[in-house]
């Protein structure tokens, strides 16, 4: 089974979630964050393809929603994972992921999960932590990973290649 993750990782969290994932899945996965993708990336050689992003102001990231709309036909021959990061609590932060992705991907899967959130208070920038103490009253590090909700995503996509 060939795997392709794309990503968006702005301050490191969905990186580190996807690094817990890979652990949990023991399954050779390629990785490529949206910024260093390329048209050369050739979609038909994975079977699955794992697709993640953090919401930053109540958004999934404008380069994954762009690559899920520009790739739609390949994306609904494959087998599907979506995953979102936030701090936001689970019901919000499944809003998020349901209203951002094309509508007829998700129907394709049933493996789509949030895996928590985390923020390092020293890598934002002041408006970014002006934005946190304003919003939710965030003023030092916060971390909500969901362990058995990435544990529960990579079972669910492990079924899914049965």
């Amino acid at each position: 089974m060939q795997t392709l993750v794309i990503y968006y990782s702005r301050n490191g969290f969905t990186e580190k979630a996807l690094s817990i994932l890979a652990d949990f899945l023991k399954d050779p996965t390629d990785t490529i964050h949206i910024k260093d993708m390329n048209n050369e990336v050739d979609l038909n050689k994975y079977d699955r393809i794992i697709i993640g992003s953090p919401v930053y102001n109540n958004r999934v990231n404008s380069k994954i929603l762009g690559f899920c709309k520009k790739n739609m036909e390949i994306l609904s021959e494959k087998k599907l994972g979506f995953f979102v990061t936030s701090l936001s609590d689970i019901e919000t932060a499944k809003d998020y992921l349901f209203q951002s992705f094309p509508k007829s991907l998700l129907r394709s899967t049933r493996c789509k999960s949030f895996f928590g959130g985390e923020i390092s208070w020293a890598s934002l920038s002041p408006v970014e932590r002006l934005t946190l103490q304003m919003t939710k009253g965030i003023t030092t590090d916060v971390s909500n990973i969901d362990l058995n909700e990435i544990e529960k995503f990579a079972a669910c996509l492990r079924k899914q290649c049965r």
